[in-house]
């Protein structure tokens, strides 16, 4: 019997050639076919001789025939292929970041602020991104090193927190040593002690003392005329914060101030209040926040205070007893407030427009975002260490509200800053523009 084989082209030709040379090639003989045994059983052996000939035959082709389809252009597609919707799912990228926020505590308030700042500002970063998504672990500081650190440990060390957001200023200077370990950077968009300005991996974009310290201290000398001044700070802020008092002071005046600390929980301001009042200052600098600092106005009322007070940012105003008060209040605030655009996407969100620390928080969300889309860019991997190398070079700028920013060689945000008065409940910006450095 004459046995053919359709000849094909390219590659299937090739397997198809292969197949054909194993079916159809030499018929090898069997014992079977030179052996006459009784009742014709070399036919029975020469039929079960061909049988697995033939079976080796198949198999043998079966496996070429696997080999060829698993690289030919003609191979159907696997069953198990993803559809559309895991294919998108596979091609987004969850990035976690986390925040360590005072919640609860005395610092509740403005921790709402700045959580809902972070929250927008990594929406609307997540929205100029393509396939990424920010899954942002909000956790509770109280304000305090302890719950901090811990927190801390469990964004960076379980959660894989590509960054944490921080605030205050006993919560950052913590977590330091756990950042380092686990080379994941810190965002701080709160506290504003110079202890914070110059670490390898802590970036902050908040006014800090050395900032608002500097423009309120400078204006209530050069243009309100003070020339004594006394000054008091919560135990939030650690000495060195007092040491940059003194000295801008000392700079401006030629005399060092008297300052006085306050505990940071305290339920009695009075004593403090009068040691230095008794000084009889032009005007009195205080630099504390939360229930403290609701505590000082309240005690400066009662005690009918006639000076003008003075404070290097704007928490301030979130206080209850500043639109009551019969003295005046001067702050230094950034310059730039919130554009128009967030001031109603924020409204839309929240019912309200953001104050300083929801601005300065929504700008870390976009930082983050833009540091992410750089990244991505170049092709490199989201890592804390990429993300630090980024922030640490003051030749990169990201955007914000508003407009760019970049970070210094002492990790600060650059930025001007206003002065505002508050008297009589009402807020008028006085002075703006004024240098930081």
């Amino acid at each position: 019997m004459t046995r053919s084989c359709p000849v094909r082209s390219g590659r299937e030709f090739a397997c198809h050639l292969t197949f054909c040379a194993i079916a159809s090639g030499p018929r090898h003989r069997s014992e079977a076919d030179d052996t006459h045994t009784p009742g014709g059983t070399h036919m029975a052996l020469r039929i079960r001789a061909r049988k697995t000939l033939i079976g080796a035959a198949l198999a043998t082709s079966a496996i070429v025939l696997t080999a060829c389809s698993s690289t030919g252009a003609e191979a159907p597609a696997s069953s198990s292929a993803a559809s559309p919707s895991e294919s998108s799912a596979a091609t987004t990228q969850e990035i976690t970041i986390g925040s360590t926020l005072p919640l609860t505590g005395t610092g509740a308030a403005y921790g709402k602020s700045m959580l809902e700042g972070l929250q927008l500002g990594l929406k609307d970063a997540e929205g100029l991104l393509k396939n990424v998504k920010f899954n942002l672990k909000s956790m509770d500081s109280q304000a305090q090193a302890g719950p901090a650190v811990t927190e801390a440990r469990q964004l960076m060390g379980q959660d894989g927190a590509k960054v944490v957001v921080t605030a205050y200023s006993a919560p950052p200077m913590a977590q330091l040593p756990i950042a380092e370990q686990y080379k994941v950077p810190l965002l701080n968009g709160g506290g504003n002690t110079p202890d914070l300005a110059g670490n390898t991996w802590l970036f902050n974009d908040a006014f800090m003392v050395e900032q608002g310290g500097k423009a309120m201290m400078t204006y209530a000398h050069d243009t309100l005329g003070i020339k004594k001044v006394s000054v008091l700070i919560d135990t939030n802020y650690p000495q060195s914060t007092a040491e940059a008092f003194k000295t801008i002071w000392t700079d401006l005046s030629g005399e060092a101030p008297p300052i006085e600390f306050i505990a940071f929980d305290a339920t009695d301001a009075g004593p403090v209040l009068d040691k230095l009042l008794a000084s009889n200052p032009d005007a009195l600098y205080v630099a504390a926040g939360g229930t403290t600092l609701e505590l000082i106005l309240t005690q400066l009322e009662q005690r009918s205070l006639k000076i003008p007070f003075l404070s290097n940012d704007g928490a301030v105003v979130g206080t209850k007893s500043a639109s009551t008060v019969s003295f005046p209040i001067y702050y230094a605030n950034p310059a730039k407030g919130a554009t128009q655009a967030l001031k109603d996407s924020y409204k839309a969100v929240y019912g309200a427009e953001p104050d300083f620390l929801a601005v300065q928080n929504y700008n870390l969300g976009r930082i983050i975002g833009a540091a992410v889309g750089k990244l991505i860019e170049a092709g490199k991997e989201i890592t804390g260490e990429n993300l630090q190398a980024l922030f640490n070079d003051p030749s990169q700028t990201f955007a914000v509200d508003g407009g760019d920013t970049s970070f210094s060689s002492r990790h600060i945000a650059a930025q001007d800053a206003a002065v505002i008065k508050v008297e009589g409940g009402k807020s008028t910006e006085i002075a703006t523009g004024l240098k930081t450095t």
